[in-house]
């Protein structure tokens, strides 16, 4: 599932470790037995979530989308 606009979770902090994917940052939390990546740095936040066996599939395609769609944030 992808959603756009999203908060991020509780759980990112200041000093969070992010996976960048291309020019997309991605913010990993688990909950339910699933991975939810947020994707920041973004004028919008995006969140993906899936079965951890499929999560970095959707995490590369959404990084094309969101590159192609949403410009970084402050530009």
């Amino acid at each position: 599932m992808i959603r756009c606009g999203v908060a991020v979770p509780p759980s990112y902090a200041p000093g969070a470790t992010l996976t960048q994917v291309n020019s997309v940052p991605w913010f990993k939390d688990t909950a339910d037995g699933q991975d939810i990546w947020y994707a920041v740095g973004r004028e919008r936040v995006v969140a993906v979530s899936a079965p951890p066996q499929f999560a970095g599939d959707a995490v590369n395609e959404a990084s094309a989308a969101i590159e192609q769609t949403l410009p970084a944030r402050g530009q």
